[in-house]
């Protein structure tokens, strides 16, 4: 799908693709390209189709590098696939010379369809200020993409918190543990990658950027460095997490080691004593008196009386 937003006069109207061409500021952006946007895209750009579907592939790293008239941007832009959080390549064309910028993404971005909801005054105010600034808001709210996925992993943390003390469900916590920390991984290769590509434009790395609006992308390489720092931090915590729950794991197993332990032995003694007056010999001591039977009983239970005894003093049950 591509929808495009031209500016004309004081006002941001819907536009069509074929005025990226004219002097004023457009913006395209393509959702879920077909072969005909490929195909529109390359003639309106000059960029070749099979480097443009290149560029959106998953395996592409985030990148800046100059065309002919486009400077080509790469980032990872965060997406909420159901019950997990993934990055996908999200490709920026931007000209200085025309005053245009062309997104292009597989997947339909939180990021764009905020700048979509902007009121008309915020758009206006974007637009006149060209393409370049245009870009620093589209990246701009991909950085606030990524703070809310931030948010929903604390909030992800915080649940697991609850109950990393119930071994009942070891099985369960140590999957949400690993499944957070491997979004948090991968997360943490995409920022480092995006922080590297906004620092290259800062310094000036791609020349159809205006020069004039560096400065504010610096905005931008504090935000996403503290959103380093941020998975640094909740990495560490589920880390620490793991330890605790493996902690908890091996105590509640000694606990139980120590009821079985503590159990066999008031088991144990009444079957020993009882082994002993059973032993086929002729001179068992008691073994034909008339009181034997109530003298054994009486061990037994007195045996176990002081195991038990021994046993709760020790917290063992």
């Amino acid at each position: 799908m591509i929808k495009t937003f031209v500016l004309d006069k004081n006002t941001v109207r819907d536009g069509k693709i074929d005025e990226i061409k004219t002097s004023k500021v457009v913006w395209v952006d393509i959702d879920r390209p077909q072969e005909k946007d490929f195909e529109s895209v390359a003639e309106d750009t000059g960029i070749d189709k099979a480097e443009i579907k290149e560029l959106l592939s998953p395996r592409q790293r985030p990148v800046v590098k100059d065309d002919t008239t486009y400077s080509i941007i790469v980032i990872h832009s965060p997406h909420l696939d159901p019950g997990k959080i993934t990055t996908h390549p999200f490709v920026i064309l931007v000209s200085k010379t025309r005053c245009n910028l062309i997104t292009i993404h597989h997947r339909e971005s939180l990021s764009v369809k905020r700048i979509y909801d902007y009121p008309m005054h915020r758009k206006l105010g974007v637009f006149k200020r060209g393409s370049t600034y245009v870009l620093f808001n589209v990246i701009d709210e991909i950085i606030n993409t990524y703070f809310s996925v931030m948010a929903d992993f604390d909030d992800k943390i915080a649940g697991i918190e609850n109950t990393i003390f119930d071994v009942k469900r070891s099985n369960q916590i140590m999957k949400k543990l690993f499944t957070v920390k491997r979004s948090l991984i991968y997360f943490h290769k995409a920022l480092l990658a995006d922080r590297d590509v906004i620092y290259s434009m800062e310094r000036e790395n791609a020349k159809f950027i205006d020069r004039k609006y560096l400065e504010d992308f610096h905005e931008l390489y504090v935000d996403i460095t503290h959103l380093v720092e941020m998975n640094a931090t909740y990495h560490d915590i589920l880390t620490s997490m793991v330890e605790i729950h493996l902690s908890s794991v091996s105590n509640n197993l000694n606990v139980t080691m120590r009821k079985v332990t503590s159990w066999g032995a008031l088991i144990l003694v009444p079957s020993l004593i009882a082994g002993v007056f059973g032993m086929n010999f002729i001179k068992v001591p008691f073994l034909h008196s008339d009181y034997g039977f109530v003298l054994a009983i009486f061990l037994m239970i007195i045996s176990v009386a002081l195991l038990y005894l021994y046993f709760r003093k020790k917290d063992w049950m």
